[in-house]
């Protein structure tokens, strides 16, 4: 579940839930914005949610919040077969 959805979900006010987590308001805005999370942020909204929002799902809103570009750039890494797995047949060698 994401941040926002629990937040949401619970109906619960961002300055009591910052306080519970015991991080700042700040820190929560931060987040539910998608800027870059610590994992001691991350793994305290864990704890404090029960493992409703788990720290893979703070992580993953970053990744979903890359640009376009860059994700296109990735793939496009990817799939030049000089960035191949070693011991794929990708790049011409045979194995």
């Amino acid at each position: 579940m994401r941040l926002r959805e629990f937040i949401e979900t619970t109906k619960l006010k961002g300055e009591v839930f910052a306080a519970h987590v015991g991080i700042t308001h700040r820190t929560l805005m931060n987040a539910l914005a998608g800027k870059e999370v610590k994992l001691t942020t991350a793994m305290k909204i864990e704890k404090a949610t029960c493992g409703a929002v788990t720290c893979h799902d703070m992580f993953l809103d970053q990744v979903d919040n890359q640009p376009d570009d860059e994700c296109k750039k990735q793939q496009q890494q990817n799939s030049d077969p000089g960035h191949a797995p070693v011991g794929s047949n990708q790049s011409g060698n045979v194995s």
